[in-house]
């Protein structure tokens, strides 16, 4: 048994501190499943299982004790590799690579907890570039793992603003580069809530022509003005072409600029455009056979959607097909694409799949994702002509939105809309002016409902 094995791997005073911490974790079945391996050379499930969880073992519960000791190995295996990276003697460069490595290994938690401690501990006037080091690898933090929320957002914006004083003495590349995740963090913000906040002012001065700098110090520069949601179109996209220019021969840095045109594109309904730049995205991760993180498989995400603006629903269809196995790793916005996708199969008048292709346990989904939901099925119902099934779709959402409405009121016209579309399709009065007002009035709700509502018109 490897974990047993790996227990005898250890001196007793390593021993002692590994029992140390499972107590203080007050972990209640890790530290008696160790102390259960560590005191036994036989190993014995039955005797185990009993040890840890006070009962009698049953083929039922076999998964209770295999869980745990995959749990015990992970923490032993984690344990290993804090002591060995700690032996290193550069204080500050074994915590780094610590830190690196929970987030190569996607342990978020443990990451977080260790930075933490550094950063409580850290004197910013003193440690300047560590202070720096450490902003950088929380910005990988958020960018490759955190949701995108406004709750995890704004703790992060508020770290980078109170970092903003220390940022003068840096180098001019180095707060550029700094500038850059500001900005980045203030557009997220904007997209998400679509509030602007009042932005603190930050200037690197420089009195030459930007030309004359290094390329990766206008690199820095250029990436900062991205993210500028006061910069007009026009210039925005100049500033990206400039990006790509100073990335030629780096494919894979390239990808997140190629993605932020595509969304430049896409929020003003340039969808071609928006495919197109996505698309390109597709080619160099094909073609470079690049190992995707989530970061590049939110172009995925992009992708999709775009294709979908565009009426290519059974190529975004397949390329979800092709790639959903890595695109369901996507836990914060799978549900996003998964929408999409079943939207995509209405289009193309797929109703059972689309109904197949939705999550089965959509009531325990939050509040906006069930009413889009049940607007697919409604669709969906109507697109087969199963008009009572509809009207009781609609009728039903109605009902509920107006009991418990949402304060913007989303949704409420949406199904008010299908009320006297499924009307309309079954050969009552209602006139298709009047829908169209409606679909008009709901501004919150995706744009391939209400397009595929006016197909259906």
């Amino acid at each position: 048994m490897k974990t047993k094995l790996l227990i005898q791997t250890f001196n007793n005073k390593e021993l002692l501190s590994i029992e140390k911490t499972l107590a203080s974790q007050k972990n209640a079945q890790l530290l008696p499943a160790f102390i259960w391996l560590k005191e036994n050379d036989v190993y014995d499930k039955e005797k185990l299982f009993k040890q840890v969880y006070q009962e009698d073992y049953t083929t039922k519960k076999d998964y209770l004790i295999r869980n745990e000791i995959r749990n015990l190995n992970n923490f032993l295996k984690e344990f290993i590799v804090k002591k060995e990276i700690l032996n290193i003697k550069h204080d500050w460069l074994a915590k780094k690579i610590l830190l690196e490595y929970y987030l190569n290994h996607k342990q978020t938690k443990l990451f977080e907890e260790e930075w933490d401690e550094i950063f409580k501990k850290l004197n910013p006037e003193e440690d300047l570039q560590i202070y720096f080091e450490l902003i950088l690898l929380k910005m990988r933090l958020f960018t490759n793992f955190k949701p995108i929320t406004e709750n995890e957002y704004l703790p992060l914006l508020s770290l980078l603003e109170n970092s903003k004083k220390y940022i003068d003495n840096f180098s001019m590349q180095t707060q550029f580069e700094f500038l850059k995740y500001y900005t980045y963090t203030h557009r997220i913000l904007f997209s998400i809530t679509h509030q602007e906040r009042e932005k603190q002012e930050q200037n690197v001065i420089y009195n030459k022509s930007l030309e004359s700098l290094l390329s990766s110090t206008q690199l820095k520069h250029y990436q900062a003005l991205q993210y500028d949601i006061n910069l007009p179109f026009e210039e925005k996209v100049e500033v990206f072409l400039k990006i790509l220019e100073l990335l030629e021969g780096k494919e894979l840095e390239q990808i997140p600029i190629y993605n932020n045109l595509g969304v430049e594109y896409f929020i003003r309904s340039d969808f071609e455009k928006a495919y197109h730049y996505y698309s390109i995205i597709k080619s160099i991760i094909k073609e470079k056979n690049i190992q995707l993180d989530n970061r590049l498989l939110n172009s995925f995400q992009n992708y999709i959607s775009s294709a979908v603006s565009i009426g290519k629903y059974d190529e975004a269809i397949q390329f979800y097909k092709d790639n959903e196995e890595v695109l369901n790793t996507l836990t914060n916005i799978i549900h996003n694409i998964q929408r999409v996708v079943a939207i995509a199969y209405l289009f193309t008048n797929k109703t059972k799949e689309a109904f197949e292709f939705m999550p089965q346990n959509i009531n325990e989904r939050g509040k906006h994702e069930y009413y889009y939901y049940r607007a697919v099925y409604t669709l969906g119902f109507l697109l087969d002509k199963e008009y009572d099934l509809a009207a009781r779709e609609a009728e039903n959402c109605y009902r509920a939105l107006k009991a418990n409405p949402f304060i913007d009121g989303d949704f409420e016209k949406l199904f008010l809309a299908l009320k006297h579309l499924v009307n309309y399709k079954a050969g009552g009065n209602q006139k298709q002016k009047q829908i169209i007002e409606y679909l008009d009035q709901e501004n919150h709700v995706g744009f391939y409902i209400k397009k595929l509502i006016l197909s259906i018109l």
